[in-house]
């Protein structure tokens, strides 16, 4: 994970670029997802565990069909912490002591 530069197709959602950008050939599938500030937040499920973490996405566009983002895991602590609820209580139990203060912050921010 880490900054990144992609072409987005026009009729495409923020959830269905990022499926197939980050997960099309992974074991990982979104199971909810918004996008509040130009951040997206994504619930995500890993097919083998079926554990559930959250992905921060920050966007922005780099001209054309073109936008750059870097992608996060809430282990990483990312300063953005608006994720809403629904994202949030789509997310596993977790004993991660950054994933559990940036949860704390986005249910606080709200």
């Amino acid at each position: 994970m880490g900054r990144s530069t992609s072409v987005r197709q026009p009729s495409e959602t923020d959830r269905e670029h990022f499926e197939r950008e980050l997960f099309e050939y992974s074991n990982h599938t979104i199971v909810e997802s918004a996008t509040v500030e130009n951040v997206f937040y994504a619930a995500v499920r890993t097919k083998g565990t079926r554990k559930v973490w959250a992905l921060v996405v920050t966007m922005r566009k780099a001209g054309g069909a073109k936008f750059r983002y870097l992608d996060m895991m809430e282990t990483d602590g990312p300063s953005e912490a608006k994720a809403p609820a629904a994202v949030l209580n789509a997310l596993s139990p977790t004993t991660d002591k950054k994933a559990l203060s940036w949860r704390e912050r986005c249910r606080t921010r709200r």
